[in-house]
């Protein structure tokens, strides 16, 4: 395995658009496989968790899988948990029928009391007053300094 530095399109996170820059890469030298090098997987979730939660836009079908997913939660438990039916949270995870704007906010104040610590809650609630577009125009890019930020807290842990 080649360890190099680079940019890599993480789409194995289940999401479109999210960029690791920067980011230690192996690659391996008889397929030419490409893999980033990941903290933990549930610190990198909730961190990229908390990124979703605080975007000023609509969450998409992939978003919505990705929290619910990272919640633990079934369809028909997440469905139960915001009051709708099963087959609705499956027309949003699906992109057959977008998200109502109560829904989403249940959906992300649920991942940040369950998943974030208790100030993200403030800071969620912050950036819902921005809501303004029906779609995200942005995509995540995520830098080597979070990387290191996050290994760093793990290492502290061990």
């Amino acid at each position: 395995m080649e360890k190099r530095f680079g940019d890599y399109h993480f789409t194995e996170c289940g999401l479109d658009d999210v960029y690791l820059k920067d980011w230690t890469l192996y690659k391996c030298g008889n397929c030419d496989a490409e893999m980033p090098l990941l903290p933990d997987p549930d610190d990198f979730t909730a961190w990229l968790a908390e990124q979703l939660v605080r975007q000023e836009s609509r969450l998409n079908g992939n978003e919505i899988f990705f929290l619910r997913k990272a919640l633990g939660l079934t369809g028909a438990k997440l469905a139960e948990r915001l009051g709708v039916q099963r087959v609705e949270v499956s027309r949003w995870e699906n992109d057959r029928q977008p998200i109502s704007f109560h829904s989403d906010f249940q959906l992300r104040m649920e991942v940040a009391e369950r998943l974030l610590s208790p100030e993200h809650v403030a800071e969620v609630m912050q950036a819902l007053r921005r809501y303004t577009k029906d779609t995200r125009v942005k995509t995540i890019t995520i830098e080597s300094v979070v990387h290191r930020e996050l290994v760093r807290e793990e290492m502290a842990v061990a």
